[in-house]
């Protein structure tokens, strides 16, 4: 098993910077896998949805969905994220290595090997979501989920309630914090390491948790830059898709709401293609892995663009 290492803060800023560059050399490849990602994301959601609305719709046209289903779609994404993350990362490998490499190898997971792999993660996913409920309902309160569902359920409906508060929030957040950062670990570093060195699922998982307990400093950075990048990404979006879809509106409404559509499909392709890139240059920086030096090759027989 390979150990991590011990890296500065300064790691994380140049893991960032990598991810930002990540397209250069490809990027109609990596930003075509990327948004393939997400339309199949919203592909499997609508698929999920079709029994709920067999069942009837609300009074507002959309699918009363209970808890249950609620659970359901997000239980079978969960599953499924991590194999479509682990083909994007794998395109994004194979275009920095200067291998060919097509939009549809997003979808390699499902015939080299590792798809059962992946989708196991997404099971360990779970069950830490799993735990991490249990413990905001410890610290949140018997009633919370009970209540937060209501709140969400109306809030799909159109209706606008005030959220439940829990009875100690300062400890809950820090649970919270704690859970997110360890859960986003084992996502991000178990990920490469599944596809690219073929260990276990439990192997992968522990080289994740010590990568995540010797580098906090460097992955906390990361993410930090991360998010602020998230957020000015966010808001000249916005801007970008409120100005856009305006002019296009002025020709025929349609147009707008498809011009604003494609811009939110640029702005996601990008974020997800910024976090695989971060992902996988954290992960060979943290486990001394430097491209084909010491990498695995990449399975045969990949799609062309």
């Amino acid at each position: 098993m390979f150990e991590a290492r011990k890296l500065p803060l300064e790691r994380g800023l140049a893991w960032f910077l990598q991810a930002v560059n990540v397209g250069r050399r490809n990027p109609r490849t990596v930003l075509g896998a990327a948004a393939l990602l997400i339309l199949t994301l919203y592909v499997i959601t609508f698929l999920l949805l079709l029994p709920v609305a067999w069942q009837g719709v609300g009074s507002d046209g959309l699918p009363m969905l209970g808890v249950s289903s609620l659970i359901a779609i997000f239980a079978t994404l969960m599953c499924i994220l991590p194999v479509l993350l682990g083909g994007l990362i794998h395109v994004v490998r194979e275009t920095e290595e200067g291998r060919e490499v097509g939009i549809r190898d997003l979808f390699v997971p499902f015939r080299n090997g590792s798809f059962l792999k992946l989708f196991t993660l997404g099971l360990v996913q779970l069950g830490l979501n799993a735990l991490a409920a249990a413990a905001v309902a410890l610290l949140a309160g018997p009633d919370y989920w009970s209540q937060y569902f209501a709140v969400l359920q109306q809030a799909m409906s159109g209706t606008i309630s005030v959220a439940p508060q829990p009875q100690h929030p300062y400890l809950m957040f820090i649970v919270q914090t704690l859970f997110n950062y360890v859960s986003a670990a084992i996502l991000m570093f178990s990920i490469p390491s599944l596809m690219f060195l073929r260990v276990s699922v439990s192997e992968a998982v522990k080289m994740s948790l010590s990568a995540a307990i010797r580098n906090v400093v460097p992955n906390l950075g990361a993410a930090a830059l991360f998010l602020l990048g998230v957020v000015v990404a966010t808001v000249v979006a916005s801007v970008i898709g409120l100005i856009a879809a305006t002019l296009g509106s002025l020709v025929h409404p349609a147009i707008g709401v498809a011009i604003l559509a494609l811009v939110y499909l640029c702005f996601g392709s990008t974020i997800l293609l910024v976090l695989a890139g971060c992902a996988l240059a954290a992960w060979r920086d943290t486990f001394g892995i430097n491209g084909e030096a010491n990498e695995p090759p990449a399975p045969p027989g990949s799609f062309a663009a």
